[in-house]
């Protein structure tokens, strides 16, 4: 019985059966990394309600065990224009510089709309 990393799937993956043994679920804390990005597909129509119309789109890194004592770095990037500096600043978080190159032992994708 083993996990599913990322470098044991390249695509789509069917979940069907997935209770015979061949994925190992934990309620244990890992280390992660997660990335979201929210999506207002308005269209330019101001009677849009955010929270109707907005999907969010998840990707989380797995890396192992938690320690319990991990450094928060949650940046939001609200406009195109601060990709560069929020980059910038996200990596620049030790517990982020600490994973760079440590491959992730599990992925997690979801999406949904916010509302």
């Amino acid at each position: 019985m083993g996990s599913v990393t990322p470098a044991d799937r390249a695509g789509p993956y069917r979940f069907a059966g997935a209770g015979d043994g061949k994925f190992k679920f934990t309620n244990g804390k890992v280390q992660y990394l997660d990335f979201t990005r929210q999506v207002f597909p308005s269209a330019g129509d101001d009677d849009a309600e955010f929270d109707d119309e907005a999907v969010q789109m998840s990707i989380t890194l797995g890396f192992g065990p938690a320690r319990g004592d991990e450094e928060g770095a949650n940046r939001w990037i609200s406009t195109p224009e601060e990709i560069e500096s929020g980059k910038a600043e996200f990596l620049e978080v030790q517990f982020v510089k600490s994973l760079l190159d440590v491959p992730a032992k599990s992925l997690s994708v979801t999406v949904g709309l916010i509302g």
